[in-house]
């Protein structure tokens, strides 16, 4: 099979599309972070539908918008996360507040400031990884870790929470597909454990 039919199943011309890194949540997980999310869209007075338990995901590196995925793009990505050796780890998110934008809704996240080390440690290796393949023009020093709740048109200040404590024991990139709203998981890969 050639690379080229190889990652058809990604193509949606006409269609805005995103290729980012990211972490998902465990499939235990998903439903306390849907409950929590409920609950505090309630108590913030929010409006807006929360991230289906599938998208549920914490951004690591964007790798660009297309309006057609270009496989060397997609290859290139694979080949970077390949080669990325870190632990798994544990992240203990604490906060929740809107972030501001210029756009009509603005996210509601979970924001973390436990098990730091080990998520910047991963966020720089899979970002040198993109460098050495051609990739860097997306790499961002920049990294705020946060898990987008929802979206909503009103904001809620930031707000200490009872810590919620997620395990990631692997990485994904995803080809995130504007219309219908999915992701597509085109590659997984393991942390050490």
């Amino acid at each position: 099979m050639s690379e080229r039919s190889h990652f058809r199943e990604f193509r949606d011309p006409g269609n805005n599309q995103t290729l980012f890194f990211a972490l998902l949540l465990g499939a235990d997980d998903r439903p306390r972070l849907t409950q929590f999310t409920h609950e505090r869209r309630r108590k913030e007075g929010l409006a807006g539908t929360p991230t289906p338990g599938p998208r549920l995901h914490l951004s690591l590196h964007a790798v660009g918008d297309y309006r057609e995925l270009p496989d060397r793009i997609v290859r290139a990505g694979v080949m970077a996360a390949a080669s990325v050796d870190a632990p798994a780890f544990s992240v203990a998110f604490d906060r929740t507040m809107t972030f501001t934008s210029t756009r009509p809704t603005k996210p509601f996240v979970l924001c973390a400031s436990d098990g730091m080390m080990a998520l910047e440690f991963l966020h720089e290796r899979l970002g040198q990884a993109l460098w050495r393949v051609g990739l860097g023009q997306h790499v961002s020093r920049r990294f705020t870790p946060h898990i987008t709740l929802l979206y909503d048109q009103r904001s809620a200040p930031e707000r200490s929470i009872s810590p919620l404590i997620f395990r990631f024991d692997s990485f994904v990139l995803i080809h995130s597909l504007v219309r219908p709203r999915r992701h597509v998981h085109v590659a997984r890969w393991a942390l050490r454990q």
